[in-house]
């Protein structure tokens, strides 16, 4: 397949497979084509199938499952940390991470799809129990020297 920037070809074996170009690429960037943007709404339908197949399986074995609800980056040290620990308290315990975003704050824990969720403040503490784990600290950042379009520098209090 020839690329539409002019560069080489680019003979990426799911476009020669489906025949079809998945990804518009160009020097300002690559963005998804109809057709790539089915097989990715596909794709993640498929392995969201293959996690529930795995819990499914697990729970007719008797494995117990912890299932945690993250908002944002389920990287994140302050997160991961307690994770591990807890992985080596309980080895016997299958734990699975489910990142969700601010669409749905709870982390599927309203819908049932998580045990326990580990997101942000404020949240709507109806038929919740919420513990504090961490006060993350908050910043702002401005340049040294404003842009000629701020007038008069601004100020923050708590």
């Amino acid at each position: 397949m020839r690329s539409d920037d002019g560069g080489v070809d680019r003979d990426d074996p799911l476009e020669v497979a489906f025949g079809a170009l998945l990804l518009a690429r160009s020097p300002a960037g690559v963005t998804l084509t109809p057709v790539g943007t089915v097989l990715l709404k596909e794709a993640r339908a498929l392995l969201a199938h293959a996690d529930h197949v795995r819990v499914r399986v697990n729970a007719a074995a008797g494995a117990p499952t912890l299932t945690i609800g993250i908002l944002g980056d389920g990287t994140d040290p302050g997160v991961a940390r307690p994770a591990a620990a807890y992985r080596r308290k309980h080895p016997g315990i299958d734990i699975r991470i489910r990142d969700t975003d601010l669409t749905d704050p709870t982390c599927g824990l309203r819908a049932g799809e998580v045990d326990i969720a580990l997101t942000r403040a404020p949240s709507d503490q109806t038929t919740l129990t919420v513990r504090a784990l961490r006060a993350d600290p908050v910043g702002v950042e401005s340049l040294s020297r404003p842009k000629a379009s701020i007038r008069s520098p601004c100020t923050w209090s708590r």
